[in-house]
């Protein structure tokens, strides 16, 4: 037998049952704890990840937002740039990708600028004081450009009367010193553009420098350059030279591409040569492609009547010359693609004679490159009139049937007695021009579709004789079109269309400048606030003037202002207002007789309606009458960015 077993035995194994539940205790708790601690790494872990969705989510709609209000600002400097006028800018709440973007446009042209305070600045400080006590208040952009002389300077910041974090010497320009007292111009059309996509907010800007406009001119005969000067916003540059010709100048005509930096320039010289040049946005140079001259008209009196037109297609900005080449019944015609001229090309103009004077309108809707061509012609002696459209590709007929000449008692082409608008709402085209008797004005009117038959316009009865100067000019608000007329009697006599009838009105002069040229002209403001005003602007002895010769104007505004006096005699003048800026200009090349005799230049800026000071653009002699069309004045039309930035709030 076994003896009894040791004490110490007994006592393990009395004590382990014990211990071992202490052991399973112990792990359940740990197990308890692990499971815990797993569970809230598991909650954390879920909601960083939640998180990190969220935050990853909302970064990707900021970036979104950032690129649909990018897209935005693209879309305002497009309109822009393509002849919206800036505070007309309004895209709002515009769908784009995943979400939506409001753009505006805000014009800063301050009416009455600021000036420089005392001791002027150098040519290296950032920060520019004026007499200003708050630049913002006076109509200053909040941050953008301005220009000082010759100088243009960046600046990112306003504080009361200084200009702040101004960079010198930008855009090609130089820094320079500028006395106290120097005007701080400003024509910048402020951009913005807010992006959203979901919760996120982005907003950028930018500011466009508004295009400027151009002046051609000629000076005395046997001077055979052609003299161009620039407009900045503010004041014309210096004087310099486009390209000499031989012998004289007698006609100019200088338009514009809206989405390029660049322009065409034709002109007719006494020996009939038509010739052309283009501005590439910096130089003057020969159009590739094309020969030089582009054609003869003859010369003698047939160089007297200007046998070309340049006009720009609307849609594509495609550009199309129609000229003379001393062929009855045809004219040739070559289009610009923004790169290359074409070839010549014609197109038969049903028994119009020799074309003497073209004239051409584009369409002003935005998705049409129509183009319509009036021509006064001279068959064998007798003035004809005859219509074609352009219609981007191909000329085509406007009457049903066989093609026949619209009228053959027409005013002498010794004159242009003729011209052709569109309706800047409605995209309608009106012909009009003078009729053999005293007080005959006849149009038709081109919907697209039909062409209405010959009507004249009534009541026109203050009229004495033919008609020898017609204009036709559209308001860009409307579908009014102004008619003016200068008669072989030097009668003055306007009309307004309403879209509808017209409203003949009381005779301005009876004593015009000089029956041989167009002593008067018209033109409707484009600043948005003056929408249906207008100016005309003439050289005569109006009734009520004690017979002095003398530069005149009136404000149209549903009805005629009294009569100004503005300038010396003026044989030609030549009115246009600034599609994007709003600025009239007046250009005025004074008559022989007139004392001094040079050409001259006066502006309205801001919406204004007080005329700048003259500038004189030549102060030495003019060419005795006729004189044709020897100054141009010609908005430019593209604008370049300024700078960009993003807007936090």
């Amino acid at each position: 037998m076994r003896g009894p077993m040791p004490d110490h035995w007994l006592t393990q194994r009395m004590i382990t049952p014990r211990c071992a539940g202490r052991q399973r205790g112990f792990l359940l708790i740990t197990m308890v704890v692990l499971i815990v601690t797993a569970a809230l790494l598991l909650g954390v872990m879920v909601y960083l990840s939640a998180t990190s969705n969220e935050s990853g989510a909302s970064h990707m709609q900021s970036g979104q937002a950032l690129f649909v209000a990018e897209s935005g600002l693209e879309r305002a400097m497009y309109a822009y740039q393509t002849g919206t006028a800036c505070n007309s800018l309004s895209f709002v709440n515009v769908s784009f990708g995943a979400g939506q973007f409001t753009a505006t446009g805000r014009m800063y042209n301050p009416a009455t600028p600021t000036v420089l305070a005392a001791g002027g600045v150098n040519n290296s400080v950032t920060t520019i004081p004026t007499t200003s006590a708050s630049l913002a208040a006076d109509g200053y952009a909040p941050s953008g450009r301005i220009h000082i002389d010759s100088e243009e300077i960046f600046y990112t910041g306003l504080a009361g009367g200084s200009f702040t974090g101004a960079q010198r010497g930008v855009a090609g320009t130089t820094a320079a010193a500028h006395a106290a007292g120097t005007v701080v111009y400003q024509n910048l059309c402020r951009l913005q553009s807010i992006g959203t996509v979901g919760g996120a907010r982005r907003i950028v800007e930018r500011s466009a420098q508004s295009p400027g406009a151009m002046m051609v001119y000629a000076k005395l005969n046997g001077d055979g350059n052609v003299y161009f000067r620039r407009w900045d916003g503010a004041s014309w540059g210096a004087e310099s030279t486009v390209f000499t010709v031989t012998p004289d100048i007698q006609f100019l005509v200088l338009r514009f591409s809206r989405i390029r930096n660049e322009g065409i320039l034709g002109v007719q010289t006494s020996n009939g040569d038509i010739r052309v040049r283009m501005w590439n946005g910096s130089s003057w140079i020969a159009p590739p492609g094309m020969p030089t001259p582009l054609a003869n008209v003859t010369a003698g009196a047939n160089a007297q009547r200007r046998g070309f037109d340049i006009r720009y297609e609307r849609s594509s900005d495609h550009a199309i010359i129609v000229y003379n080449t001393n062929v009855a019944n045809q004219v040739s015609f070559r289009t610009w693609d923004g790169t290359n001229w074409s070839g010549a090309s014609t197109t038969t103009m049903s028994s119009v004679g020799i074309p003497r004077w073209i004239e051409m309108a584009s369409n002003p809707l935005s998705t049409s490159d129509d183009v319509a061509l009036l021509v006064l012609g001279d068959n064998s002696g007798n003035p004809r009139i005859y219509g074609k459209l352009w219609n981007g590709a191909a000329w085509g007929q406007l009457e049903a049937g066989a093609p026949t000449i619209w009228d053959t008692t027409v005013a002498p082409f010794n004159y242009k007695a003729m011209d052709v608008a569109y309706e800047e709402q409605s995209g309608r085209a009106m012909f009009i021009w003078g009729d053999d008797a005293a007080d005959s004005i006849r149009f038709r009117i081109w919907n697209g579709a039909t062409l209405t038959a010959g009507a004249t316009i009534p009541g026109l009865t203050a009229m004495s004789n033919v008609a020898s100067w017609i204009r036709l000019v559209p308001d860009p608000f409307s579908n009014q079109l102004m008619f003016g007329v200068m008669d072989q009697g030097r009668d003055l006599n306007t009309a307004l269309w309403s879209g509808a009838a017209w409203t003949v009105h009381a005779e301005h002069d009876t004593s015009t400048e000089a029956g041989n040229d167009r002593n008067f002209d018209f033109v409707f403001e484009t600043y948005p606030s003056n929408a249906g005003k207008g100016w005309l602007v003439w050289g005569g002895r109006p009734p009520g003037s004690g017979g002095t010769r003398w530069t005149y104007r009136k404000q149209w505004s549903g009805g005629w202002s009294p009569f100004a006096a503005m300038s010396d005699r003026s044989a030609l003048v030549q009115l246009t207002a600034h599609p994007a800026t709003g600025a009239v200009f007046a250009a005025l090349y004074q008559d022989r007789s007139s004392t001094p005799d040079d050409i001259k230049e006066q502006h309205l800026t801001g919406g204004s309606v007080a005329w700048s000071v003259e500038t004189w653009i030549w102060p030495g002699q003019t060419v005795n009458n006729p004189v044709l069309e020897r100054v141009y004045v010609a908005p430019e039309r593209n604008s370049q960015a300024a700078d960009w930035r993003e807007v936090f709030q």
